[in-house]
C-alpha cells in the first residue's frame, strides 16, 4: 500500500512541476486544485447523504424526507413510497 501511495505522490510531484513549468499562471494551478478538492467533497457528500437516508430506512426509521429533482416518487399518507 506504502508503494501506492508513494506512486501516486511521485505523479503529483511530476504534475505540480509540468504545471508550473506550463503556461498556466498560479492562480489558474490554484484554481484548478481547489476546484477539484471542492468537486471531490460535493461528489462524496452526495453519496453519504445516500447512505445515510439507506440506513434510517433499514433501521426502520420511516420519517425519511423524500427530495427529488425529478417528482417521480409520490409519499402517501402513511409514509410509504407509493
Amino acid at each position: 500500500m506504502d508503494q501506492d501511495k508513494n506512486y501516486t505522490l511521485e505523479q503529483l510531484q511530476l504534475w505540480v512541476e509540468e504545471a508550473i513549468e506550463s503556461e498556466a499562471t498560479p492562480e489558474e494551478i490554484y484554481n484548478c486544485i481547489r476546484s477539484t478538492i471542492s468537486s471531490k467533497v460535493a461528489h462524496h457528500d452526495i453519496y453519504l447523504r445516500h447512505s445515510k437516508e439507506l440506513l434510517s430506512l433499514l433501521s426502520g426509521n420511516n420519517k425519511l424526507k423524500v427530495v427529488r429533482r425529478i417528482n417521480r416518487y409520490k409519499v402517501g399518507k402513511d409514509m410509504d413510497i407509493l
